[in-house]
């Protein structure tokens, strides 16, 4: 999912530069991706978590017993979902901030690649 369509200034002069300005942009797309999905996520899990809070209140005040508690363990089950999935995000994000760093290595013998110094997918995920 391309956000923006701006035109490369940087004309590549060798095959490989422009192997690694590709890279560089498929990096920055899939931080971009991860960064809404985790956004996404966020809201999803504060919204189960909110759910929660009014469920175990019904629960303590003996409305619809026989209701809440299977709500309680399925809203348990989700926010337990949404955890993992977070963590998956954060290794996802390490993975493409790594190979950011070495993308940066390969450009610095290549020459200048403008798709590689980008702020860390952890910082824009975190």
């Amino acid at each position: 999912m391309r956000l923006f369509n701006l035109k490369n200034r940087y004309s590549p002069s060798t095959p490989a530069s422009r192997r690694l300005d590709d890279l560089a942009q498929m990096l920055e797309q899939v931080a971009v991706e991860i960064a809404l999905e985790r956004a996404c996520l966020k809201d999803a899990y504060d919204h189960a978590i909110a759910q929660a809070a009014f469920a175990y209140e019904a629960l303590e005040q003996g409305e619809d017993v026989d209701v809440v508690p299977s709500r309680v363990d399925a809203l348990s089950a989700a926010l337990d979902r949404h955890s993992r999935r977070f963590h998956s995000l954060k290794q996802q994000a390490d993975f493409i901030d790594e190979t950011r760093r070495r993308l940066e290595l390969l450009a610095s013998d290549e020459g200048p690649c403008p798709g590689a110094p980008h702020a860390s997918v952890s910082h824009i995920v975190n």
